[in-house]
């Protein structure tokens, strides 16, 4: 039983040429007809991506799993979402909200290499999950989580200048988050963002942002800068 969650933070849906679509989703176990997403079941068998054929909307595989910082520790499974993106060789770059680590992959989906720090400042404490909660008072611990603790909110890889692009939210700060940019796997900058913002494109070497609502103004921005 899987779980196609078009309700995904930052749902990203990649096309290939042969037809294949690549889905995120979260998948279940074999033979279960419910799943939990904090278990130490889940975050060892559970799957990731769905392979569907574009012409007729079968899944033809799922594939991919959680990595060892959720396997091996249930505080991350608080966040259990991830983003993903594809370079030009192939191979899939996958960050998971509530792990330092980034994942490279590729097109079998077995792991090639991880690299990644921290974010500069980030809470990722995380507390281990509590046992035999009621479904109210799990729904509620989740949310003081992810108001409490820091985690990763996007991932961008940009050909046209060979940088990944990672951000995480700052939660102890209501003013900015931040920004991680990446070459070849090392860390080349680590700073300051505006609260909300998701790196959305590039163009003549200027990065864009998503648009970030601002309710207190009733307007909407779209931030950009670039990298020397």
């Amino acid at each position: 039983m899987f779980l196609i969650n078009f309700k995904f933070p930052r749902l990203l849906v990649i096309y290939e040429a042969d037809g294949t679509v690549y889905l995120p989703l979260m998948g279940g176990i074999p033979g279960q007809t419910v799943f939990n997403f904090t278990t130490d079941l889940f975050a060892e068998e559970a799957r990731i991506i769905a392979l569907m054929d574009k012409q007729t909307g079968e899944v033809m595989e799922i594939k991919g799993r959680y990595p060892p910082a959720y396997r091996n520790n249930s505080g991350p499974r608080a966040f259990p979402f991830f983003f993903y993106d594809v370079k030009p060789n192939g191979n899939f770059i996958f960050s998971f909200a509530g792990d330092p680590l980034l994942h490279v992959l590729d097109e079998d989906f077995k792991q090639v290499r991880s690299f990644g720090v921290p974010g500069d400042g980030m809470n990722m404490d995380y507390r281990p999950i509590p046992q035999n909660l009621e479904d109210r008072d799990f729904a509620e611990w989740i949310m003081d989580q992810s108001e409490e603790f820091d985690f990763y909110t996007s991932l961008k890889y940009f050909p046209e200048s060979a940088l990944l692009l990672r951000g995480y939210i700052l939660n102890d700060n209501a003013d900015y988050d931040g920004m991680q940019v990446y070459r070849d796997g090392v860390l080349i900058a680590d700073f300051n963002v505006p609260a909300g913002f998701r790196i959305a494109g590039y163009s003549n070497s200027v990065y864009y942002s998503e648009v970030v609502p601002d309710f207190d103004t009733l307007t909407k921005k779209i931030y950009t800068f670039t990298l020397k």
